[in-house]
């Protein structure tokens, strides 16, 4: 590939940028703040999806005591009628007891309503407790992930300054190396691993570290000031001898 000297060096420092700016990446990503946060907020999600359900849980127990409620009110509403036609009815006994089996009923089943009542209440206390357990919680963990983040902050503020001239320069880098260069080193690198570029020195590739045979090192003085590797197919400086 045709090149000039200043390309070339581009190209060089276009490498070195990348490798840099991966390994700061890696550090950054590696910074034990960032698992902590992540593991913090996992927890916090499953904190909340507890808390909607128990909500959802003290909800409907609180309906059911209102529609519970509303059901003794109209018993509690028959008693009265049954036991005033008791106090009306003196001396007709078939009234008396009809009335008397009625106002029975209606007890009875207040009873059981005030048994399901008290049940109830105490699955919404229950509840309510669980849910105020569970803000304590939550509350925790919000603190907790604010100390992280800032503690995140503290720590790669160094490395994401780094880590932003790296980009800037690499920029400057790649309109000084030209499309046709850095299309060529962006598809060997992604083809790589990230490398691209290696030098001759000392008959080998710096990047495959693989020995080149003197007929084809001639080729590649030939093609220099950049040729391609024989070994690997990496893009290779060819240093002036």
């Amino acid at each position: 590939m045709r090149a000039t000297e200043e390309q070339v060096e581009a190209l060089e420092g276009l490498q070195k940028a990348d490798t840099a700016i991966s390994r700061l990446t890696r550090e950054i990503e590696a910074l034990p703040q960032r698992a902590e946060i992540a593991e913090v907020r996992r927890r916090r999600a499953a904190l909340q999806d507890r808390r909607r359900t128990l909500v959802g849980m003290r909800k409907d127990a609180e309906a059911d005591i209102d529609d519970l409620k509303d059901q003794d009110a109209v018993h509690a509403a028959r008693q009265v009628e049954a036991q005033e036609a008791i106090n009306d009815a003196a001396g007709n006994y078939h009234e008396i007891s009809t009335r008397t089996r009625a106002l029975e009923n209606h007890t009875a089943k207040r009873a059981a309503l005030a048994a399901k009542i008290d049940e109830l209440e105490t699955r919404v206390l229950e509840a309510s407790e669980l849910e105020e357990a569970v803000d304590g919680s939550l509350a925790a963990l919000d603190a907790r992930e604010r100390a992280l983040v800032s503690a995140f902050r503290d720590s790669a503020s160094g490395l994401a300054s780094q880590l932003e001239a790296l980009k800037e320069r690499r920029a400057r880098l790649v309109a000084a190396a030209g499309d046709d260069i850095v299309a060529e080193y962006g598809r060997i690198a992604a083809l790589k691993g990230g490398v691209a570029v290696g030098r001759l020195e000392e008959g080998k590739c710096t990047a495959c570290r693989a020995p080149i045979e003197p007929e084809r090192i001639l080729v590649l003085r030939a093609e220099a000031p950049l040729g391609a590797c024989p070994r690997c197919g990496r893009m290779m400086v060819v240093p002036e001898r």
